[in-house]
């Protein structure tokens, strides 16, 4: 009877360590992706300084210069004049802006249809005097040299 209490407990130190094993598991298949995809702090800090400047000029309509401190890819994907003739057109649309909160920050490597690479896609929620909430995103690519430039910019 005695040997048998004992063997009853030790399954179930065996099937709480099991369970705890499963569960530690199972976090860590969801917080090791969160994880990598949040930036170290130094990243953040130098991909949002890069953000800040290219929103400032295209908030003070010098898109040739917005277009001058972009991405080396996305001046091959855009002409400048392309780019002052659309980002004129939805600038237009929303009008000045008003106000803009950083909203989130996340880190990648080699998106699809992008050159490999570091990236940092930057959100921003905004408020501009024709709309009253834009999502704003910056996507920034880490150049040689050690530059965060916008290698996108989208609105929603």
């Amino acid at each position: 009877m005695a040997k048998q209490r004992a063997s009853k407990k030790s399954v179930k130190k065996w099937n709480t360590r099991i369970h705890y094993f499963l569960i530690a598991g199972f976090l860590l298949l969801i917080l090791v992706p969160m994880i990598n995809k949040t930036p170290r702090e130094e990243v953040v800090v130098r991909s949002t300084d890069a953000a800040v400047r290219f929103l400032y000029l295209v908030d003070n309509r010098e898109y040739d210069q917005s277009w001058e401190v972009s991405s080396r890819h996305m001046q091959q994907t855009i002409s400048r004049e392309e780019w002052g003739t659309k980002i004129a057109e939805i600038r237009e649309a929303v009008g000045p802006i008003v106000e803009r909160r950083k909203d989130d920050v996340t880190y990648m490597e080699a998106p699809a249809d992008l050159p490999e690479g570091e990236y940092v896609v930057i959100t921003f929620v905004s408020e501009f005097s024709q709309r009253k909430r834009v999502t704003e995103s910056v996507t920034l690519y880490l150049e040689k040299g050690d530059d965060w430039k916008v290698a996108g910019y989208f609105l929603k």
